[in-house]
C-alpha cells in the first residue's frame, strides 16, 4: 500500500498536468494522441 506522501505527490503531478491543458480532458487527450503519432521523446 502506498503511503500518503506518495499519493500526495501523484495528486500534485496530476493537478499540474491538468492545469497545463486548462483542466480540459479533450485537450489532454488530443495531446496524448499527437504524442502517439510523433513519439513520446
Amino acid at each position: 500500500m502506498c503511503d500518503n506522501e506518495t499519493i500526495n505527490e501523484i495528486r500534485a503531478t496530476r493537478k499540474q498536468i491538468s492545469a497545463r491543458f486548462g483542466h480540459s480532458p479533450k485537450r489532454l487527450i488530443e495531446h496524448y494522441k499527437e504524442k502517439q503519432k510523433t513519439g513520446f521523446n
